[in-house]
Formats: structure tokens, sequence, C-alpha cells
């Protein structure tokens, strides 16, 4: 879905965002992806999409992600709200798209910098 609307001209995307929504994606096959390496997270063992999404719902609701803040972090307070996960896969392909209040910057730059 695509969709735009004015906002105020105080808004700030970064600090008056109420929600945000990141989709990491893993190729899951046996040879490494070769256009897509710095774009996807690969993993050649397989991996268990209903079993991954049981194990994320768990991470649902108001938790402190202390253990995933780099020792950079400028954030107040390691508590986030994550509001939905979802792991579909497609293929060779899982999709885990996540939506929260806030992002802790190593969760985000995880799968991104492997």
């Amino acid at each position: 879905m695509l969709w735009a609307v004015e906002v105020p001209r105080d808004f700030h995307a970064r600090y008056s965002a109420v929600s945000r929504t990141y989709r990491y994606v893993i190729l899951n096959r046996s040879t490494r992806p070769a256009l897509e390496r710095r774009r996807t997270y690969w993993m050649h063992g397989a991996l268990d999409a209903s079993r991954m999404a049981a194990g994320a719902a768990l991470l649902t609701g108001e938790h402190d992600f202390s253990a995933f803040r780099s020792a950079e972090c400028q954030s107040r307070t390691p508590i986030r709200r994550v509001e939905a996960i979802d792991v579909l896969r497609h293929d060779d392909y899982l999709f885990i798209d996540v939506r929260a209040n806030a992002f802790c910057i190593t969760w985000c730059a995880t799968l991104r910098d492997c």
C-alpha cells in the first residue's frame, strides 16, 4: 500500500514517528548471492519459517532490549514496544517484517552488516 499525507511543518521523520517498519531479507539457499550480497543476509542451512515466526512472536510487546544495544547507542532507553513481527517465506527468501515504536541501532544493522 502506498499513500501520502500532508504533515505539520514541525514533523520530523525520525523523532515524530510513532512506529517504524523494517524488512529483513534472508536468502536461504546453498549458494551465496552475487548481486544481492549487500541487500540480503545469506544463510546456507535450512531455516524453518514457522518456527522462526513462533520465536519472533515472543518478542512482541514491550521489552528491555539492552542486549541488542550498541555501546554507542544514543537512545535514552533500551525499552522498545514491538507491535508486530511477520515471518514469510517465498521460494529461497525469508522476509521478516518488524513494526515497533523504535529500534536499537545494532538490531537494525545486524543483518545489513553481515
